[in-house]
């Protein structure tokens, strides 16, 4: 039983390398480039509203 639990957590270390390579794969193919990128420059974007996008709360911690 013992050899049976070390089998598995090995198994767990390759399922999660499995599934960083996954991601890593993911995020660097080209196709996925452009709108990655567009999802990079949101913070640096301007804070203007687009048109119908959600209202944003205000911070709890201002005064009315």
């Amino acid at each position: 039983m013992a050899e049976f639990y070390a089998d598995i957590k090995s198994l767990w270390v390759v399922w999660l390398m499995g599934a960083f390579l996954a991601i890593a794969v993911w995020a660097y193919w080209p196709r996925n480039k452009g709108r990655l990128q567009a999802h990079a420059r949101i913070p640096l974007d301007d804070d203007e509203r687009q048109p119908g996008a959600l209202p944003v709360a205000p911070p709890h911690n201002a005064k009315p």
